[in-house]
């Protein structure tokens, strides 16, 4: 390959069960290993690293609150979305890597002969803005394309239906067989040659260490993780000059053996044959596979909906069409039996179905959705995709995200308030410090003004000392932008051409927030 696609190749930036390489002083040694099939095809992968994602949602209940639970059959259950997210030690990352360019290249090639198809998957590609453009398409643009779509149909149709699936659990549930065989049909093989072989092995019967195990105490006094053992860690780094979480692969291996570690194998399973299925989310491969593995079922669904004047987009487990009335049924079963081909099913509970029509709102006029709720039409209730709400005459920011961009606000102050006033227990002639310009550059919009000014990046390297020890140091990288959530909102609007966007969120609101929540947590004892 050549180098300017060589992207795999570079550390990750989270600490692992060994240290990350030094890719200046491993030269092209190391990259040669990672391309030479007879080294990987022997090669031993790592455990992952597995964590699970905890997002909070809040949900109406038949009573119409709002709540971060909710009862069933006498039961209360959390509404929050558990998501297992595993990621890889860093030369096996850097393999998976590799491999993933050899299968997206070979994918993007044929997506080149099918137009159609090139333009319906749309997720984890690098899509140029324009021909010719270095600046790439991000889910901004691709759901600016879908209510672009329905907006062009609205002129000539009086009704513009458009259906929105979601599939269950995508990633923990792709059949290896069928993986396996669309992985041989990339590479125009029969079979997977060795070095394939291995890889696909690694990412499908996979082996993983709960990260939570490594942690210094199971949980503290208050019932919370407790933090890892950064006494161990510093030691660590301090004798050895490695950030990671064992010296070296020999201690890991030794830790394992003394019962230190459990490991654990792939544990998501077929429901009715019990199988082995699916890939961890959150590899270098993982969204390469993901859009071969879906590629003739985007086929399947293009090649029928020609027929019938019907528009795709499919953006990883996210499937929108955009169809006439009168064919609305015929395509919402196709999709439902045309999936289970390829043995993964849509969430029912999450298909959506709207129509976009004239109707009378606030005196007005208006090009308005329409979702189907039980068989009546629920008027400007908006298409959520990719993080907006399409309403017909105007396009937000999904209220949701708004929420818990708050929140988030108002946890980061919570946790470095605390922190300040820990640290002034410990030391009291000093005062409690909190770094307001770093909280203010990530949740106000004061540094927006500044958007182009370019700011140095900072990461951290270990440095040997006089006295043999090592110790963390850090080290300017390459400039870039800053931004923060307020420069999303600025760009979406410019984007989507939707001045509403920008009136979503107050720069003088979120300060009086933030100010609150800083004032509440440095007086709460």
């Amino acid at each position: 390959m050549k180098k300017e696609e060589d992207k795999w190749y570079k550390n990750k930036g989270y600490p692992h069960l060994t240290n990350a390489y030094n890719l200046t002083v491993q030269g092209n040694g190391l990259k040669n290993k990672i391309q030479d099939p007879s080294f990987v095809a022997k090669y031993a992968f790592f455990p992952l690293f597995h964590i699970n994602i905890k997002n909070r949602r809040y949900k109406k209940s038949k009573d119409r609150t709002r709540s971060h639970n909710s009862i069933k059959d006498g039961i209360k259950k959390s509404n929050a979305k558990i998501r297992p997210l595993h990621y890889a030690n860093h030369l096996d990352a850097m393999i998976f890597g590799y491999y993933s360019e050899i299968l997206q290249n070979n994918y993007e090639k044929e997506l080149k002969h099918n137009p159609h198809l090139n333009a319906a998957a749309t997720a984890y590609r690098r899509i140029p803005i324009e021909e010719g453009s270095d600046k790439n398409k991000s889910s901004i643009h691709f759901a600016k394309e879908v209510f672009e779509e329905v907006k062009k149909r609205s002129k000539t149709e009086k009704e513009v239906v458009v259906l929105a699936f979601d599939i269950k659990s995508f990633f923990s549930t792709l059949n290896h067989r069928f993986l396996y065989k669309e992985w041989c049909e990339n590479i125009g093989k029969d079979k997977l040659p060795k070095d394939h072989l291995n890889v696909f092995k690694a990412a499908t019967n996979f082996s993983f260490i709960n990260k939570d195990q490594l942690r210094a105490k199971p949980k503290n006094k208050n019932g919370k993780r407790s933090g890892f053992d950064e006494k161990r860690l510093a030691k660590i780094r301090n004798k050895y000059g490695v950030n990671a979480f064992f010296e070296s692969a020999q201690a890991f291996r030794q830790a394992v053996k003394r019962g230190e570690i459990r490991i654990y194998k792939n544990s998501f399973r077929d429901k009715d044959s019990g199988e082995v299925i699916g890939i961890p989310q959150g590899l270098p491969i993982s969204a390469t596979l993901a859009n071969i593995y879906l590629k003739k079922f985007d086929l399947d669904v293009l090649d029928k909906l020609q027929s019938e004047n019907g528009f795709y987009r499919r953006y990883s487990d996210d499937i929108i069409v955009v169809c006439k009335k009168d064919s609305m049924e015929q395509v919402e079963n196709f999709v439902l039996k045309a999936i289970q081909k390829y043995r993964v099913e849509i969430s029912p509970e999450k298909t959506e179905k709207f129509i976009f029509k004239k109707a009378v709102l606030d005196g007005k006029e208006r090009f308005v959705s329409h979702k189907i709720e039980d068989s009546t039409l629920a008027i400007n209730k908006p298409l959520n995709y990719l993080g907006f709400e399409f309403y017909g005459y105007q396009t937000l920011i999904k209220s949701a995200n708004l929420a818990k961009f708050y929140r988030r606000m108002i946890y980061a102050v919570k946790s470095k308030t605390n922190r300040a006033k820990k640290i002034a227990a410990e030391y009291p002639s000093d005062k409690p410090v909190i770094f307001k310009n770093q909280l203010f550059r990530l949740y106000t919009k004061h540094d927006l003004d500044d958007q182009n000014t370019p700011r140095k990046r900072r990461y951290k390297i270990i440095k040997k000392i006089e006295t043999g020890e090592y110790r963390v140091s850090s080290k300017e990288g390459k400039y870039r932008n800053s931004g923060n959530y307020f420069s999303y909102i600025k760009r979406s609007a410019e984007i989507m051409n939707a001045p509403e966007i920008s009136k979503q969120i107050n720069g003088d609101k979120a300060k009086k927030i933030f100010n609150q929540a800083l004032e509440r947590w440095m007086m709460e004892e």
